[in-house]
């Protein structure tokens, strides 16, 4: 019977300890605290920044590190602001003129986000739009890209334009 008790105490001490293992935030006052301190955190620098998106009331920032694409968010509550990224950095490399991905991304409140992303590789493209709208932002020497949607675009929906 003593066993028994021992094996159930430390089942659920272990129980308790996996539950209680979420995300260890640091929070600000500020957005902006967040983005910067957000950023430094990731090693990625103060130029790293390419925008910051609000998007069905949630804030995101898409920045360079490492010739990659990085995407966060910035979580609120009580505590204040706090930078989040649940999804790994996006490379682009090859020799193709323009590159694209699809991915979600989530949000510190679970908020998914289905996200077109690429590089451009090709000076000869001035613009990428897609599904014939507005261009997209082909932001400095990376040519990165990117667009939130609500999951509705396909990837053969993105366009080049030349010229």
């Amino acid at each position: 019977m003593k066993r028994l008790l021992i094996a159930v105490l430390m089942c659920s001490v272990m129980i308790m300890a996996a539950c209680s293992g979420g995300e260890s935030l640091t929070w600000y006052e500020t957005k902006e605290e967040a983005i910067q301190e957000g950023v430094i955190s990731e090693g990625a620098g103060g130029y790293a920044v390419l925008s910051v998106e609000e998007y069905d009331g949630e804030t995101f920032i898409f920045y360079e590190y490492n010739d990659a694409l990085g995407v966060a968010s910035i979580a609120e509550s009580d505590k204040g602001y706090a930078w989040y990224r649940s999804s790994a950095y996006y490379g682009f490399e090859g020799d193709s003129p323009i590159h694209t991905i699809g991915f979600q991304t989530e949000t510190y409140s679970r908020f998914e986000v289905a996200v077109i992303a690429g590089a451009v590789n090709d000076s000869a493209i001035t613009s990428v739009h897609v599904a014939g709208g507005e261009p997209l932002d082909i932001h400095g020497p990376s040519g990165f890209f990117y667009l939130i949607h609500d999951g509705t675009v396909e990837l053969t929906e993105v366009e080049a334009v030349e010229g």
